[in-house]
């Protein structure tokens, strides 16, 4: 889906915002993961083509 796309890019965005610290580094490894998982969880459920339709 269209918006499981837009939505991981402006996680990736937000997470290039973070600070560089060790703490910001934990925080945006796991706001990355996290925010990009939906796509695969959407693409497991719903195929390929649905996942990151344009």
């Amino acid at each position: 889906m269209r918006h499981t796309k837009q939505f991981a890019i402006k996680v990736q965005d937000l997470v290039d915002e973070l600070p560089k610290s060790t703490s910001g580094r934990i925080v945006a490894n796991q706001l990355s993961r996290s925010g990009t998982a939906i796509a695969a969880n959407v693409r497991d459920d719903f195929g390929e083509e649905h996942a990151f339709q344009h």
